[in-house]
């Protein structure tokens, strides 16, 4: 698999009611040659939880780290 073309990197902290809109707004983008990259900056709440299930539903490249 070649790599993509852009990366997009999220920063996110305690971001949980935030950050599935934020990564909707990214996969309803026309152009596909990307990657998502959130950082979480040690969120006590469920930031990455969130963004794992919605890279895992919408098949979206990209990691929580």
């Amino acid at each position: 698999m070649a790599p993509p073309r852009v990366s997009i990197v999220i920063p996110a902290w305690n971001a949980a009611a935030f950050i599935e809109k934020t990564l909707a707004t990214v996969a309803a983008q026309t152009f596909r040659d990307f990657e998502v990259i959130v950082v979480d900056d040690g969120s006590s709440d469920d930031t990455k939880l969130v963004v794992d299930r919605f890279l895992k539903d919408k098949s979206l490249r990209g990691q929580c780290i």
